[in-house]
């Protein structure tokens, strides 16, 4: 990484993920540049990063820039996104790539691969837990995989409540949208994309709580008040290649938190604890004498990706953000958390809320 000492990166959206950002980029030794047309977060940022700012982010685009990072709310994205891609700067995307599909669509017509590199924050398929279970199924050891079972909730986590992060209208959606994509990044990277059918119910319980109770909340208590998404979903999938799924997914519940993988079929399965993580795989063999065997595998992991409940996301995106820096400097497209692969990844959440609007 020593290449990115002289490396200028341009932040356009200065809030508490464009903050993150801004700190890793300068970890890496590169000079930040930030734009927000609001004058507090600009100070904010200036005051924790030192760097300079600037309030329209076409002037930040008129400036020598390595590249940009994208952090704005989602639907804004599209406009600070197409906009880059015209000036010819590489661009990051904080995930999800859009509001909506058309949106995700039309940034992803505007990308010229042969001038401007991009990737998209989905940073699971850099994890290795996620990456070894990925490498036995392309192997086929575990055979086809006839039914998964993904769960991603929380205690608690309604993020930044009252704000855009809770407003349809800007965010697209609620969890569906914030960690249901994260979700659909890691199934469409296990191989599973095309959905054939699905049925889906969302719920609104505690976003819109008088007397929400939570012990901390991301970004703190919003001052706009809307609370139109939800906050959990569940939907039953079946993919083109015949595989089902089954998706429960919750920014608040009151049962244990999960964030598991189990998928199975006659030959095999596997078990993913990404909190752990535990990667454990499943299978039989024919004696004599005849055996079950459940392996356990050992994945090195860096132990600053784990914390109390979750994956620690900063290291995370830290070492995903490097690998962006790297296809930069080397000139080459990402072969994962592309634009393509969010447009899929948008494709596969738009469905779901599609049938729970049925």
């Amino acid at each position: 990484m020593d290449q990115t000492q002289n490396m200028t990166v341009g932040v356009v959206g200065l809030g508490e993920i464009g903050l993150l950002y801004a700190e890793l980029a300068q970890s890496f030794g590169c000079t930040v540049i930030g734009a927000d047309a609001d004058a507090y977060q600009r100070s904010q940022f200036k005051q924790r990063t030192g760097a300079e700012t600037h309030e329209d982010f076409q002037v930040l685009f008129e400036r020598d820039l390595d590249f940009v990072i994208v952090c704005v709310p989602n639907k804004f994205k599209e406009v600070v996104g197409t906009a880059a891609l015209d000036s010819g700067l590489d661009v990051y995307f904080e995930k999800p790539l859009a509001h909506n599909l058309e949106s995700a669509q039309r940034i992803v017509d505007a990308h010229d691969q042969d001038s401007s590199v991009c990737m998209v924050g989905y940073y699971h398929p850099f994890y290795d837990p996620v990456v070894c279970l990925a490498e036995y199924l392309d192997s086929g050891e575990l055979g086809d995989i006839t039914h998964i079972d993904a769960r991603f909730t929380h205690r608690r986590w309604v993020p930044n409540r009252g704000s855009w992060y809770t407003s349809r209208d800007i965010a697209g959606g609620g969890v569906l949208q914030d960690k249901g994509s994260f979700m659909m990044s890691i199934l469409h990277y296990f191989g599973f994309e095309s959905i054939e059918t699905v049925t889906a119910t969302t719920r609104t319980e505690f976003v819109q709580q008088d007397e929400y109770v939570y012990l901390e909340m991301w970004g703190g208590e919003g001052h706009e008040n809307v609370t139109d998404v939800e906050d959990s979903a569940t939907a039953f999938i079946e993919f083109e290649c015949g595989t089902t799924a089954t998706i429960n997914v919750a920014w608040a519940v009151n049962t244990a938190p999960e964030n598991t993988y189990r998928l199975h079929g006659p030959e095999g399965g596997a078990f993913l604890d990404l909190r752990e993580p535990t990667l454990t795989l499943y299978r039989s063999e024919q004696g004599p004498p005849d055996r079950i065997i459940d392996q356990q595998i050992d994945v090195s992991v860096n132990e600053q990706y784990l914390n109390d409940q979750f994956l620690n996301d900063p290291e995370l995106q830290r070492d995903q953000l490097a690998r962006y820096i790297e296809h930069v400097r080397d000139r080459t497209q990402p072969t994962r958390s592309s634009l393509t692969d969010a447009l899929q990844v948008q494709r596969m959440v738009e469905q779901i809320y599609d049938a729970a609007n049925e």
